[in-house]
């Protein structure tokens, strides 16, 4: 596997899609700490960056908003 430089590839997309539904239902100021449970789990294998998951899916729920999509 070749390496991805971080800044090319959407964070969100390391998720998988049960798991980024739950986080863009939960309450924003959970959503770091359901990232590191997460990151223990095997299918993860301590490769998510919450800092960069938590600041998309604020930016993605925030365009959600602002479209009448609001999933919250």
């Amino acid at each position: 596997m070749g390496t991805i430089k971080p800044d090319t590839m959407d964070p969100l997309t390391t998720l998988e899609p049960r798991d980024l539904d739950q986080l863009l239902g939960s309450d924003p100021a959970c959503i770091p700490g359901m990232i590191m449970r997460l990151n223990h789990a095997p299918r993860y294998h301590n490769h998510l960056d919450a800092i960069a998951i938590t600041s998309r899916l604020l930016e993605m729920r925030a365009c959600l908003r602002n479209s009448g999509n609001d999933r919250r």
